[in-house]
């Protein structure tokens, strides 16, 4: 499991990495205008990943949030480029915490609060796979955007990280 998670939180960083590269040759417009994606535009989502991996780094690690979250449509920064590096450092710094845990740790439940001020207890490596999954879920919506407009963006599937390919 750990190997597993390790790789998944790896796949998570480089389809960020491959994702703003197309993203960063977008227009304003493209990118800040509404994309009917659930956070309206792609900067929304992107500002939601980035927010929400965030909160369940922190979730996982049982240290307080770096800032007050008031909401999941949260502007947490209103520059692309400085939010692809932030959501970039988060992503790396999130694959170095899991590739650095034992499977004990992953088994082991951890409990977090919820944004509506309840709490969760669940096994570590569930909190680790919803980082991974909820990114693959934003990731796609922001790929549809992009196919409506007719921009082409590279496969985000893992068997084409070769990166991910273990020797």
């Amino acid at each position: 499991m750990q190997r597993h998670l390790a790789a998944m939180t790896h796949f998570h960083h480089l389809a960020y990495e491959r994702l703003f590269g197309v993203l960063e040759t977008l227009t304003d417009e493209q990118y800040r205008g509404e994309q009917a994606l659930f956070f309206g535009s792609i900067h929304g989502t992107v500002n939601h990943l980035h927010l929400v991996d965030c909160l369940w780094h922190w979730r996982i690690q049982g240290v307080k949030p770096e800032f007050w979250v008031t909401g999941l449509d949260m502007e947490v920064e209103a520059d692309r480029n400085p939010l692809f590096q932030r959501t970039l450092q988060r992503s790396e710094s999130f694959r170095r915490l899991v590739a650095s845990m034992s499977e004990a740790d992953l088994l082991t439940n951890i409990s977090a609060r919820t944004m509506s001020g309840g709490t969760i207890e669940r096994p570590g490596h569930l909190m680790v796979m919803t980082v991974v999954n909820h990114g693959t879920h934003h990731r796609g919506q922001i790929c549809a955007a992009l196919t409506r407009m007719g921009i082409e963006y590279p496969p985000l599937d893992i068997p084409f990280f070769e990166e991910l390919v273990q020797h």
